[in-house]
């Protein structure tokens, strides 16, 4: 708005219903562009001057409920109309909890997009089981939105006012013989949790259960998205749900492993690691025989997005298990070994690096005593990785190769110091990695800095001297940050062992620290 004192602003409310004709008008003579270019402004208005709308809000909501409910316009004025009640609910919320009809309207029509899923063939279908969840086309669907919608409404109107409305309807679709409203109650259920925390927590059990019952359906997204709840519900709801409903949910995930459908399986096992993230282990033990004999059949299927779920589930079973896992030690480390010695393409890095953490995890579980005898061919194995063809910049073993060396280090202690060449040298280089800081004037034409690849940048207000650019690289930066933090856990176990670095890192450090003049 550009007119600055309030009061000069109030007479132009009375434009608010006229601006609200516009819309309508646009829309019976089909001008779709002229209607997105208001709904674009009513936004605006909506986040900035949500005062200014006040008088006339009761209209606005009505009008934007109308047209974000209404199937047979464009979708992007239906997203456009739901972001506004959305700006409203999160700009506003105590003014929209006060309107009688706020979440009763709006949840319903989040929900109603939840609805529109395209999955209705068996083509339809198989594509999706064999769709990398990484993967997915990043097109924003209607399904998208009114999940997100739900999420955001549930955060900003609070479980008070969301949960008996949300509640009312879902229940109503858990039985519905239409699967995609099976499916959306699920998934309303795993976005709302965050916001309606506090009331969920008190029909927890029940909830669960009612969830649970899903792992079998008849439908495979249906019982995809019950998974998908419980893992989400596992990390909101922990470490009380793991606690009290441990022998409802761990059972069920197992018996999950066995579902038809990959996608399905996969899901079973990436919910373990949810479950495990808030799980101790004392709860955990009396399951890891069924839970690591499962796991163990999932790794030895040929299907590559199974074997990495799988492999990050024993990874975050043998973290939470510690000493308990030894009995099942010898089992797993010749597959995994197998992994890191797999040879392929681009298909086969993500499952190598997974390999490495869960190789490395175990080690630090079951001990020096237990794992020393094989932990010099797990670091033949890095090493060979490390010094084989040249790895993409990119390639996510990288990562997961420098943490997995940090964590055998911890579990050898000084036994590591012979692989020290080998390790510490490449983080000693990325600890020098200059982040190529610039700052310069918000005016100046200096854009080929900010628009080469890995260059970010922001505009503050420096006082005395005005608005100025700082651009950054940000992955050499995250690199320098990632290798600094690696080297100080290098130097707390390995202590006087790491002495012939001492000096190069002393160096590096105090150079950072007091750059010269």
């Amino acid at each position: 708005m550009a007119i600055d004192e309030p009061s000069q602003r109030t007479p132009f409310q009375e434009l608010v219903p006229l601006m609200l004709q516009t819309i309508s008008d646009a829309l019976t003579e089909n001008m779709e562009d002229e209607c997105r270019d208001a709904l674009e402004v009513f936004v605006e208005v909506a986040e900035s001057q949500t005062k200014f709308l006040k008088k006339h809000l009761d209209a606005c909501v009505n009008g934007m409920i109308s047209i974000a409910s209404n199937t047979n316009l464009d979708d992007s004025l239906r997203h456009l109309a739901l972001e506004f009640l959305l700006t409203i609910a999160e700009g506003a919320p105590t003014l929209a909890r006060k309107m009688p009809r706020f979440c009763a309207d709006t949840v319903p029509v989040a929900l109603a997009m939840m609805l529109e899923l395209e999955c209705n063939t068996p083509e339809e279908l198989a594509e999706w089981e064999n769709e990398d969840e990484d993967e997915e086309d990043t097109e924003v669907t209607n399904y998208d939105v009114g999940e997100e919608a739900l999420d955001r409404l549930a955060i900003a109107l609070g479980g008070k006012a969301m949960m008996p409305v949300l509640f009312a309807i879902i229940q109503d679709w858990f039985p519905s013989e239409d699967w995609k409203k099976r499916h959306a109650a699920l998934m309303a259920i795993s976005q709302s949790g965050e916001g309606c925390e506090a009331q969920m927590a008190k029909q927890l059990e029940l909830i669960v259960t009612t969830i649970v019952t899903r792992f079998g359906d008849q439908h495979p997204r249906v019982r995809w998205a019950a998974i998908n709840t419980i893992g989400q519900m596992s990390t909101d709801f922990g470490p009380s749900l793991q606690a009290k409903l441990h022998s409802s949910v761990l059972p069920a995930l197992v018996s999950a492993m066995d579902d038809g459908c990959k996608r399905v399986q996969a899901h079973a096992a990436a919910a373990v690691i949810n479950f495990c993230e808030h799980c101790d282990r004392k709860t955990l033990n009396p399951y890891l025989q069924g839970l690591l004999g499962k796991l163990m059949q999932l790794l030895s299927t040929n299907h590559r997005r199974v074997q990495e779920q799988a492999v990050t589930a024993v990874a975050s079973v043998a973290d939470v298990a510690e000493s308990d896992f030894i009995p099942f030690y010898d089992a797993f480390i010749p597959g995994l070994k197998d992994l890191l010695r797999a040879t392929g393409g681009k298909e086969l890095r993500m499952l190598r690096g997974k390999a490495m953490e869960c190789v490395s995890l175990i080690g630090v579980a079951v001990g020096k005593e237990k794992f020393g005898p094989d932990a010099k061919e797990v670091m033949e194995l890095l090493i060979q990785t490390q010094q084989g063809v040249e790895l993409d910049a990119d390639d996510p073993q990288v990562s997961f190769m420098l943490q997995a060396c940090a964590r055998i280090c911890k579990c050898l202690g000084e036994h590591f110091q012979p692989y020290l060449p080998f390790v510490i040298p490449p983080l000693l280089t990325s600890a020098q990695l200059d982040p190529e800081l610039h700052v310069t004037d918000v005016d100046d034409d200096d854009g080929d800095v900010e628009d080469e690849e890995g260059m970010e940048s922001v505009t503050v207000n420096i006082r005395g001297q005005g608005n100025k650019r700082i651009t950054i690289r940000t992955s050499a930066l995250e690199e320098k940050a990632t290798a600094c933090s690696m080297l100080h856990s290098y130097i707390a176990d390995l202590k006087e062992a790491f002495f012939p670095y001492a000096m190069r890192y002393t160096r590096i450090q105090l150079g950072q620290s007091f750059p010269p003049h």
